[in-house]
């Protein structure tokens, strides 16, 4: 048909494919709204179709205006934010005094093995960019359970201890509170994309691993945790009142526990 092969050619000048799904159904419902017009005018089938084409202008210009429009955008205020924040992962290094536990000033050799976390970290945070997370969101209970069993080894199976502090050593894997935070938070973010789950059943979820996280002990990453899960529970789409009761609710159950 006409139309399939204009469509064809609007939507091979689309990157996102995404994008090019929703330009195809949108221009192809335009072009057959069109064609009906032109039909009840006295024009054949053929006719009215090459009739609503023509009225679309080039399918080059089209394409082109279309990827545009929907080019992806980045998100500098994010981006702005995590360098701040690898640049802030610097200040302890500056700050601490090595000598004292050392015997030597091993700020250097910190700075230089800071700077390549930073450039791995960088290189993930690029390839993760461009990876569509609403795929992801089937597997976010997979995911936590994954990261409740990290930490039920942490509490009760532990290999070795640093600075009272829990971990799990196999080979170069060293699994810590740390390591386990990213996958809380995604399994929190698919949690979050629809109101899957009852205020009780986001305090259950909420508070298991913070138990954990805190008998581990490791109480920043049990605050990064608790934070960042609040943040994203306000800007979800659960109404202010069940936000209201279920923060109402963690606060008491935390308070009465201490």
């Amino acid at each position: 048909m006409q139309s399939e092969r204009f469509l064809s050619k609007v939507t091979a000048y689309i990157r996102s494919k995404e994008a090019q799904t929703h330009v195809y159904d949108e221009l192809k419902q335009h072009i057959e709204y069109s064609k009906e017009a032109w039909v009840k005018k006295g024009y054949t089938s053929d006719e009215a179709e090459r009739k609503a084409i023509e009225e679309m202008g080039s399918p080059s210009e089209l394409g082109k205006s279309m990827d545009k429009i929907h080019r992806p955008k980045n998100d500098w205020l994010l981006i702005s934010l995590v360098a701040v924040l690898l640049g802030a992962s610097f200040i302890p290094i500056l700050t601490f005094d090595s000598t004292i536990r050392f015997g030597v000033d091993m700020t250097d050799y910190f700075i230089r093995n800071k700077w390549l976390h930073l450039l791995c970290a960088a290189i993930i945070i690029t390839v993760l960019m461009y990876i569509d997370y609403r795929k992801m969101e089937r597997f976010s209970l997979a995911v936590y359970l994954g990261a409740l069993i990290m930490l039920i080894i942490l509490n009760y199976f532990p290999n070795a201890m640093v600075n009272g502090q829990s971990y799990f050593t196999v080979g170069p894997l060293h699994i810590q509170a740390w390591t386990v935070l990213p996958l809380l938070l995604i399994a929190w973010t698919g949690f979050f994309t629809k109101e899957k789950f009852k205020s009780w059943q986001l305090i259950f979820l909420f508070v298991l691993p913070l138990w954990f996280i805190l008998s581990s002990p490791n109480l920043m990453v049990a605050l990064i945790y608790a934070g960042i899960v609040t943040v994203l529970f306000y800007i979800s789409d659960y109404s202010l009142k069940a936000k209201i009761v279920t923060t109402i609710t963690v606060i008491g159950s935390m308070a009465s526990a201490m």
